[in-house]
Order: structure tokens, then C-alpha cells, then sequence
């Protein structure tokens, strides 16, 4: 659910509105009462983005810019949720005034990854309509009603789309215009002044994308000592450092797409595949249907690409996912660790693990509702959970929300799961339990399930599976090597008894000490 309020009447009843009611959004009835909303913890809780149409004339100017100032300590309580402030102006401002709280306002932004300011429409006096402001106290013609809905709903998709997680590149006339060894470096395009949009320009939109926690990789036919050794005589905005698993060698481009994408524990649809080459796209789409692509004829339209599709936005950038490279590095380093030493258990012992437990609040409610929006495979109920929606399980008496952490030798893993667990009178449920895929074989999630088995002692405690598509590969594999019993079946609904005699615990506790 969406919230749109405003400082003027928005005529909710109105059917201009119905495309963004459909939407899932609430359209305030309330005449100027964004500021009274925006105050309110529990109408907050509520929603998952706030749109705030803010109209400024001569009479509510000095008013209403020191209620949006004053919002300042909403906006970072709720960092996790998106407040887009659509800003208009009468003609009746002057110049210097409305150059002001936009300077201002774009101050108060500077300090906040949650705010998004925008100006409506550039020209204020064609939509201004002072008889509607007067009568209805709506200040512009109706037919601007469409015209704020489309604004709203673009940024609605936004929220709804689920961001690429791994972004996998080819290298001639991809990242650069020519083919290496063919050509002389010399010939090799990278900047060009005279067009709008440089193979430079093309790597730096790249590299804003991975500081914003999109993973890169590079799938390339070409000899690996002369990529590394081009990009920096190059100097070019690209390094190897960049690169997560980067597979540069003569063999088939599915092979090595696979390599990757399997060996980071992602799921093929969430990961893009971009390449000149419309042959290879092809073949690479012939084996791993579902991956997405993308042929990059013209770096002009790789820049429209990037613009449109909304899968390459993130509104708000957390913590984790400016750690998300770092991360997965961790996880590499691992894979190479543990390859090296068939005793699974005492390499993880010599792994330092540490598993910190945390309640969920404001403080992470968004990594809480990353997790529980993109974790797939290894994830029991695949219930998708908004920040209201676990505000609303929280708020529940005998609920609670648990999200983990791991650090281990190589580094600081973040926040990597979460489970919901219900206490009954017969027992313990634990409706949902997601791990991410970056750790898993780890025993973490046995880990977890001991310390619910420990704190619960005596009770009877059960695990609820959702099997689908997407989650039905690792979690069978899991219950049946815990030998948890199945207890009742419904369709595609499993409640399994969660139980780990003394010998089991003490075994697992010991590889996390």
C-alpha cells in the first residue's frame, strides 16, 4: 500500500484517480494534512512509499516550507521507506523565493537517502486554475490529476520491481569499441568527446550501479593477462577489482555464464547478460533460458536501457548493499577455502564463525524487507513481506522477528537471515525462515534452528515449508539430512517437527565458537 497526500484538497472521489487506486494507493481525503499524516508513527507503519503533492503560493509559503524542514526527524526514523515530495509554485512566488526552498529542500535531501524531490511541471502557470483553488481548494485544472497519477505511478513501479542482482559483461565493443589483439590499442575507442555517450560514460554508469550493490562480472572470449593489463594502461574507470568471478577464456560463453551465476548461488532471472554480439546472445539464451539479455548494438541505446528499465533502480541504497561486493568477495574466498579441504566441518571450524541474533525494528526493518522480497532458493514460505506488513506481525502478541548476522575470518557478512516464529499453547511455529544465498553450506541455518530448539526446550516446535518452483531444490535436501518428521501435508503446504537431540547441538555450537 501507497500513500498520496498534499497540502490541498486532492478530491480522493475523484475518477481521474481510479488508475493509481488500482494501484494499491490511498488518496487522502483530508484537506492540507500531509503534515498531520507525516507526525502520525502508526499511519507511517502502514504504508510502504509517501507521495506529497505540495502546492506554494503567497499564503502558505513561509508555513508550509517550515513543516516540510520540521519532517526532517520522520524522514530518518523511517529510513527504510521512500517520501517523494512533488513540489508546485503559483505565479504569484518570485523567483528568488521558490529558488530558495528548492535550495533548501535539496539541502534537507543531501542528508537523506530516503527523500526524492521533484518539480511537477515546468511551467506552473499553464496548470494553475484559480477558481478551482477557491471553490474546491484544488489550485490547478482538473485534467492535471492524469498527469500527477502517470509522475506517481512510474515511481510506483520502481518500488514494485526487483532489482538485477548481477550484471555480466562482454568485453570488446562492449566495454570498449574494438576487439583486443585485433586491433591497436591505439584504435581501441573508450572516450569520445564528440558523442553524448563514450564507452566511459557507459563503464561509469557501471560502476554507479555497483556502489549502489549491483554485482559485476565479465564473460569474455579473450586472453584474461591482456584484459587486466588493457583496462589499466587504459586507465580506464573499470578495474579488475570491479569484477566478481570474472571467466575470460575461449570457452562457451553459457558455460562460463553458468559457472558464475551457479558458483554465487543466484537464480539465472535475476542476473542480465549484455553483449555486441547477437550471436552470442542467442546461443546463450538457447541454454539458459531463463536469463536475461541484453544486445548493446549502440551505446545510445544502452543509455536508454539503463533509464528505463527498472530493474536497474534501487530508491533507497542500504547499508548492505553498499557492502554487497565486498560480500560476495567473502563468499568466493570461501568457495576457494573450503575446495581445498574435503573435512567440511573442520574447515568451518578454522572459520571463526560468529552468528549475532537481533530484533527487528526501525533500524533494520529494510534489510528485513529486502531479505524477505528477493531471498528465493533457500527461503520456506517465500511470503513476501513489506515494512508494513511486518510492522503488522510484530505488533501481534506472541510473535517475533529475528534477523541474523555472520562474520567469520575473511570479514563481516552483514545481516544474512530472518525467521518469524509464533508462540502457541501446544508449541512453537516458525512460519518463515530465509537464508541468504550467499552463505549458505555454512550451517547457519542449523545454527539457528538449535538456539530455537534451546530456547524452546520442552516444547514442540514446527517448521512451515511453502514448496514452489523456486525454493524446491535445496530446502527438501535440507529437511531430509536433518531428519525432521513431517507431521501434515496439505497440497503444497508441509509442517515438519523441528528436533535436535543434545549431541546434535553441542556438535553445531562448536563450529560457531
Amino acid at each position: 500500500m501507497h500513500s498520496l497526500t498534499s497540502n490541498f484538497n486532492l478530491m480522493h472521489s475523484n475518477s481521474n484517480w481510479e488508475s493509481l487506486k488500482k494501484d494499491g494507493v490511498k488518496i487522502d481525503s483530508d484537506f492540507d494534512s500531509f503534515y498531520l499524516n507525516l507526525i502520525d508513527e502508526e499511519y507511517l507503519k502502514k504504508y510502504d512509499s509517501f507521495h506529497i503533492l505540495v502546492f506554494l503560493d503567497r499564503k502558505n509559503y513561509n508555513n508550509t516550507k517550515k513543516k516540510i524542514y520540521s519532517l526532517k526527524s520522520i524522514f530518518t526514523k523511517f529510513s527504510y521507506k521512500p517520501f517523494f515530495i512533488y513540489l508546485t509554485f503559483s505565479d504569484n512566488l518570485k523567483n528568488k523565493e521558490i529558488k530558495k526552498i528548492k535550495y533548501n529542500i535539496c539541502k534537507l535531501k543531501k542528508d537523506l537517502r530516503n527523500l526524492f524531490l521533484e518539480y511537477s511541471f515546468q511551467d506552473q502557470k499553464k496548470i494553475y486554475n484559480n477558481r478551482n483553488n477557491s471553490i474546491l481548494k484544488f489550485p490547478f485544472d482538473i485534467s492535471i490529476i492524469l498527469n500527477f497519477s502517470k509522475i506517481i505511478k512510474k515511481k510506483i513501479n520502481i518500488i514494485n520491481s526487483k532489482p538485477f542482482k548481477l550484471i555480466i559483461l562482454d568485453c570488446d565493443n562492449t566495454l570498449w569499441g574494438g576487439v583486443l589483439n585485433e586491433d591497436r590499442f591505439s584504435d581501441i575507442g573508450y572516450i569520445n568527446n564528440k558523442v553524448d555517450y563514450s564507452f566511459k560514460d557507459f563503464q561509469k554508469k557501471l560502476l554507479n550501479l555497483k556502489n549502489k550493490g549491483f554485482l559485476l562480472s565479465l564473460c569474455s572470449k579473450n586472453n584474461e593477462k591482456d584484459v587486466w593489463k588493457f583496462l589499466k594502461k587504459k586507465k580506464m574507470v573499470l578495474q579488475k577489482k570491479d569484477f566478481i568471478l570474472p571467466r575470460i577464456n575461449w570457452n562457451e560463453k553459457s558455460d562460463n555464464i553458468s559457472f558464475i551465476v551457479k558458483n554465487l548461488n543466484l537464480r539465472f532471472e535475476d542476473c542480465i547478460f549484455i553483449d555486441d554480439n547477437i550471436l552470442e546472445i542467442n546461443k546463450v539464451k538457447n541454454k539458459l533460458k531463463k536469463i536475461n539479455t541484453f544486445h548493446l548494438k549502440d551505446l545510445s541505446e544502452a543509455k536508454y536501457f539503463f533509464e528505463n528499465e527498472n530493474r536497474f533502480n534501487k530508491l533507497i541504497i542500504s547499508k548492505d548493499d553498499l557492502k554487497k561486493n565486498k560480500q560476495y568477495k567473502l563468499k568466493s574466498k570461501f568457495t576457494e577455502h573450503i575446495s581445498k579441504d574435503r573435512n567440511v566441518t573442520s574447515v568451518l571450524k578454522g572459520l571463526k564463525q560468529k552468528i549475532k541474533i537481533l530484533s527487528c525494528g526501525t533500524t533494520n526493518m529494510k534489510r528485513a524487507e529486502e531479505l524477505f522480497n528477493k531471498t528465493n532458493q533457500f527461503n520456506f514460505s517465500l511470503n513476501r513481506y513489506k515494512s508494513s506488513d511486518l510492522f503488522n506481525i510484530l505488533n501481534k502478541k506472541n510473535f517475533e522477528i529475528k534477523l541474523f548476522s555472520l562474520k567469520d575470518k575473511f570479514g563481516d557478512h552483514g545481516i544474512i537471515g530472518s525467521y518469524v516464529l509464533e508462540k502457541k499453547e501446544d508449541g512453537v511455529l516458525i512460519s518463515d525462515f530465509i537464508l541468504s544465498c550467499r552463505v549458505l553450506y555454512r550451517y547457519v541455518e542449523k545454527y539457528i534452528l538449535c538456539k530455537i530448539v534451546e530456547q524452546n526446550f520442552n516444547k514442540e516446535i514446527k517448521i512451515l515449508y511453502k514448496k514452489t518452483k523456486v525454493n524446491s531444490n535445496l530446502i527438501p535436501k535440507f529437511l531430509k539430512m536433518q531428519q525432521f518428521i513431517l507431521s501434515k501435508k496439505n497440497k503444497n503446504c508441509f509442517l515438519y517437527n523441528v528436533k535436535f537431540d543434545k549431541k546434535n547441538i553441542d556438535e553445531t555450537n562448536k563450529i560457531f565458537k
